[in-house]
């Protein structure tokens, strides 16, 4: 005879198949349940994500600011011109009244004389090409026999040469050549 052994198969019907209708469906509908809590949990870190990280200030309000902030560069560029143009009156007084003092208090006594042609100061003169010590003479003194003179006085030995860029003094006009 034969043994049973310990694992029987029974037979069992098939369920139905509205069964299986019914837990395939409540699978699905928990599958879609997560899929929706997790997309609305991925919503609310964006959104709170955003707001951490979006600017403190709207634009608008910060276009605002630097509106105010040049209305009071401009009124402080006015009042800075305005006070400019009231020292630069009181200059024109200032130099007004010293001119007025100045009249008024006559000649300056620490003031020289006017020095006499014999006492003027020495000239200088850069020679031409073509220039010679008698022409120079002639303009600056009037006389070509002052040409010996301007020779000896800058310490010219050739007087039929003078080199062309040559600084020639002057002196003032002896009373004899």
């Amino acid at each position: 005879m034969r043994q049973q052994s310990d694992y029987s198969f029974e037979s069992s019907d098939p369920p139905d198949s509205t069964e299986w209708d019914v837990e395939e469906e409540a699978t699905h509908t928990r599958i879609l349940w997560v899929r929706i809590a997790a997309l609305v949990a991925f919503l609310v870190v964006a959104f709170i994500a955003g707001f951490l990280l979006a600017p403190r200030e709207s634009s608008d309000a910060r276009v605002g600011d630097l509106r105010a902030d040049l209305r009071q560069s401009e009124e402080n560029s006015q009042q800075l011109e305005a006070r400019l143009a009231d020292a630069r009156q009181q200059l024109v007084d200032a130099q007004a009244q010293v001119e007025e003092l100045e009249a008024a208090a006559g000649p300056d006594p620490t003031a020289t004389e006017t020095p006499s042609p014999s006492e003027e100061k020495t000239k200088s003169y850069t020679v031409q090409p073509g220039d010679t010590l008698q022409e120079i003479a002639v303009d600056y003194y009037g006389d070509i026999d002052y040409d010996d003179f301007l020779a000896e006085f800058n310490g010219i030995a050739d007087t039929t040469e003078l080199p062309v860029g040559f600084d020639l003094e002057i002196p003032p006009k002896p009373e004899t050549p």
